[in-house]
């Protein structure tokens, strides 16, 4: 294990797999608050051109962000909205900790360019199991 990652999960070591966040089942997600999707195209743009999203590619991450949320409106009967009945720093773990395997995955089929992402996402799920461990 990754050593950034054996720090950060110190804390639990004592939790038993079932308790740990990577492993807890969510509720479907629930609600009527404020649709997430669009307070991130919103805080995507203001990110163009002088932050870390280059003008070429807002278009794009935009059209694969309105495709992730419709592809999840139509699993959950919902879109993502806050006060959902989730908690969003476990979905957000769950989710980072997916990256880190596909990202190793890609790596062990040679696909280097993705794979490369991998420390990345490492120091990213290390960052969140952090997190969650304060709470």
């Amino acid at each position: 294990m990754h050593p950034v990652i054996q720090q950060a999960l110190k804390p639990f070591v004592k939790r038993t797999s079932a308790d740990r966040f990577a492993a807890v089942a969510e509720a479907k997600p629930t609600g009527d608050g404020r649709i997430v999707l669009d307070a991130v195209v919103q805080e995507l743009g203001n990110m163009v051109g002088f932050r870390a999203v280059p003008f070429l590619a807002f278009e794009p991450l935009k059209e694969d962000l309105i495709a992730r949320a419709e592809m999840g409106e139509k699993k959950y009967g919902t879109k993502l909205r806050i006060r959902n009945g989730r908690k969003a720093a476990v979905d957000c773990y769950q989710e980072v900790l997916d990256g880190v395997m596909y990202a190793m995955q890609a790596r062990l089929e040679g696909d280097h360019k993705v794979g490369r992402h991998f420390e990345a996402l490492v120091q990213i799920a290390a960052q969140i199991a952090a997190e969650l461990n304060v709470r």
